[in-house]
Parts: C-alpha cells; structure tokens; sequence
C-alpha cells in the first residue's frame, strides 16, 4: 500500500482508491517510444470506486448496483523530468438497480469530460503564473499550444479577483499585452516584484471598477504609486489610492526623453532628404546610437572626428 502512495504522490495525484499496477519486477511505468513525438512515460491503474448515489435518480448505490464491466481512459498527467506522463486507467462500469443507468468511477483528481488530470491543470496555472508564454508552457508539459491556449483562456473566463489581500505601501501599475492583440491592465507589489493582478481591460471604467473592489481602509494604505506618464491612469488612481503618491518611473522618463532625440534627429534629416550624399545627413544616420548614449559613456578627453 505504501509504494501506492508513493506512486500517487510522484504523480501528483491524491485519490487512493486508484491502485496502479505494478509488474513482476516492480516496476510501475514504462516508456512508449513515439517517432513523432517525445517519448512518454505510460502508468497503469485501476478505480473502482462507486458513486454514493445514482447519478440518475439519486437512488442510493451502496448495495443497490451491480459490476457494468469497465471503461478504458488515457489520462494526462504533469510532465516529469522532460517526459510526458501519461496515465492508462481501467474505470469500474456500474449499472443501478433502481432505474437501470449506468455510471463509471469518479475521483476528485480527475476533470469531468476531458483528458486533462487536474494536477496537471494545476501545473499550468504555476506556470502560467511566472510570466511565460503558451509556447513555453505547452513545450515543458509536452501539451500543444492550442490545449494550453484552450485551458487558460477557459479558466481566465472563471477567475475572481481576491480583493480580501492586503495592497503593499508602494504599487507599481502599467498596461500590459497579455495576449496577441489583448492589452490589459497590470499592478505589481513594488516592494518585492510581484505580480498582484493582471486585469484583462486597460480603459479607465474598467480600471476604476477594478480598483474599487479592494476596501477603502486597504487602499489606504497605499503611500506610493509607481507609474508610467498615462494621463488616463492618474484620475482613477488620485481618486482611489487617496493617500498616494504618484511617481513617475525612471523608465518611462528616459523613453520619453530618447524618442525627443530621435525625432529631432529624424527632423533634420529629413530637412536634409533632398541631399543624402550631404556628409551631416550622412553621420546622423549612421551614428543614431551616439545620440542616445548616457553622458558617463562619452568620451569627452578625446576628439573623434567622423567621415
């Protein structure tokens, strides 16, 4: 019974009335060697457990049932040491005897309808959570691009706002593409990096009614607010964080001091356009770097004269 609990902790899943089966040599799972995809490591078990009622007519099952032959599922299970993991699972088939329909097994770790075990479910969210793209995800839990896309975008449509945490004293916000063509709106604990939310609308009503979920006594607490020049921002954010600070990002402030440059320097330029061989023209184009360098960088001992 141990080396069961061994097996279903190593694969992430809970319910110990699923019992593997494991060979003459001990062993539990063995490798299926696929030439087009990776290899996958196979489990192999068996669940028999009844439901406590049927799911038909609520008439209760203990005693009042009997064996409807099984049903054969192939499970997917979190990724192991780069391997896909996968789980065979024999399911007890049961038919009651009040009204004749028939029901299969269930466990809590397994997800009605789908192929997708529920730890596994849960490694995606972990790593969904640091930031990382579907492709990234789909690669280490050996799932396509489009089952992680699907899984996601399904869950997101379910997700609430814990808005009972407690907001840091300094909290950095800013838009953010969450999505190939989706922009959204992000705060993080300035304190420590973290994320705190990514809301998935960035327009000023939607960020207020975001916002205004978390308590007043909360948002209070609030001393600073880190961030970018969005005017659009700052109305929500004076009104909601009232006893805040808005600071401007370092960032932000350089971008907008290197885009000036740049476009002076595109400016004359194109004043210069009608003449491209004119030698000024020439070195503002091929030294464009120079322009944005920080002062400490420039060599200012030396002359250096440009052809």
């Amino acid at each position: 019974m141990s080396i069961n609990n061994s097996i279903l902790r190593s694969a992430g899943l809970t319910d110990k009335s699923i019992k593997f089966l494991i060979d003459e040599n001990g062993e539990f799972n063995h490798t299926i060697h696929n030439d087009k995809h990776d290899d996958t490591l196979m489990l192999y078990g068996e669940l028999s457990r009844f439901p406590e009622r049927c799911p038909y007519c609520g008439f209760p099952m203990e005693s009042n049932y009997y064996h409807n032959g099984t049903d054969e599922v192939r499970l997917s299970l979190p990724s192991t040491n780069g391997f896909k993991q996968e789980l065979t699972l024999t399911k007890q088939r049961f038919q009651c005897l009040n009204c004749y329909g028939t029901c299969t097994s269930i466990s809590p770790d397994f997800i009605e309808n789908s192929k997708i075990t529920k730890p596994l479910w849960k490694q995606i969210f972990d790593l969904a959570k640091q930031d990382i793209s579907e492709k990234l995800i789909a690669h280490i839990t050996r799932l396509s691009t489009s089952k992680v896309h699907v899984i996601i975008s399904a869950s997101a449509s379910d997700y609430v706002t814990d808005t009972t945490q407690q907001l840091p004293n300094v909290v950095c916000i800013d838009e953010v593409k969450y999505r190939k063509g989706h922009f959204g709106f992000e705060i993080l604990n300035g304190n420590t990096s973290e994320f705190i939310e990514i809301y998935p609308q960035r327009d000023n009503k939607s960020i207020r009614q975001y916002l205004s979920q978390f308590s007043l006594k909360n948002r209070q607490k609030v001393e600073i607010v880190v961030m970018d020049m969005n005017a659009g921002y700052q109305s929500p954010i004076r009104e909601l964080f009232p006893n805040a600070i808005i600071v401007v990002d370092r960032f932000h402030i350089v971008q907008l001091a290197m885009k000036a440059v740049q476009s002076e320097r595109i400016k004359i330029q194109r004043e210069l356009s009608d003449n491209k061989h004119n030698r000024v023209y020439k070195l503002l184009k091929s030294n464009w770097k120079f322009f944005l360098k920080a002062e400490r960088n420039i060599d200012t001992s030396n002359t250096k004269w440009w052809a």
